[in-house]
Formats: C-alpha cells, structure tokens, sequence
C-alpha cells in the first residue's frame, strides 16, 4: 500500500490538534511571564543604580549626603561626574525612583541601630540609604525596595 489512508490522516490531525491545544495556551503564557520579568529587572538594576550613585558620593564626600531628604541621581553636565537631585525621578517614562537617606540612631551599650526616633542617640558616622522604584504594569502598582547601611569610617 502505497500513501495514507483516510484513517491515518484523521488521527494525526486529531494527535496534532490535541498537542496544539496544549502547547499554545502554555507558549502564551510563558512569553507573558517573560514580558513581566523583564519589567521587573529592569526596575531592579534602577534601583541598584541609585543605591550604588548614593553610597559613592556619599563615600566621595560624606557631608554632601544630607539626612532627611530624598533624592534622585543626575550625571552633572559639565564634569560627567555623578550626583544627587532632590526628589524623584521617572525613568523610561515608565518607572519612579526615590532615595531616601535618613539618620541612624544607636540603642544601648550594645550599639544596635535603628531608623531614629524620639529616644536614641544619632550617628553621625552612619546613614540609611533606601530606595524604592515604583512602576504601573498591567493596570497594577508595583513596587522594589532596598535599604543599605553607610559607615564613615
């Protein structure tokens, strides 16, 4: 017998069907997912980027890092040197990043640290650094955060 027959051709339509009915809501759903976490690691090398522009100008010259402000990196003009804005800023018109730097204060003989309240001592050779990127994706806010501790040593 030569070729297909009728039989055959059916039932590798109905396999191929089958496998595709599978296959596609799978293949669909994983290029979403890659979609989503692109988004996400994109937010989280802008976030890096801060955090990293803030220790180093603050390594560069601790007093240019006040506490109790938040700030946004710019590359100065002139020089192409890093510093800080006041304030947020949008990046890839998609994304809102904010570095906030606030005081340390020291609890107890032991020096535990922690965000300053009403009854601690404030280091002044310590300084919270901590940033947040903000972004709408798919009618939804999401949200990075990171927090690093600075010494001036």
């Amino acid at each position: 017998m030569k070729g297909f027959t009728l039989m055959e051709t059916v039932l590798a339509v109905a396999m191929l069907s089958i496998l595709a009915i599978a296959i596609f809501p799978t293949l669909g759903l994983l290029i979403q997912k890659s979609t989503l976490l692109r988004y996400d690691t994109q937010a989280a090398a802008i976030l890096q980027e801060g955090m990293e522009v803030v220790y180093n100008v603050a390594a560069a010259d601790w007093d240019t890092v006040a506490v109790d402000q938040i700030y946004h990196p710019a590359v100065e003009a002139g020089t192409g040197m890093w510093t800080l804005l006041p304030g947020e800023q949008t990046v890839e018109a998609k994304y809102v990043r904010q570095i906030t730097v606030s005081p340390v204060c020291r609890q107890g003989e032991e020096g535990r640290w922690e965000v300053c309240g009403e009854d601690g001592r404030v280091d002044a050779r310590s300084k919270l650094i901590r940033g947040e990127v903000r972004w709408q994706e798919r009618g939804n806010d999401r949200v990075i955060n990171a927090e690093l501790l600075i010494v001036k040593l």
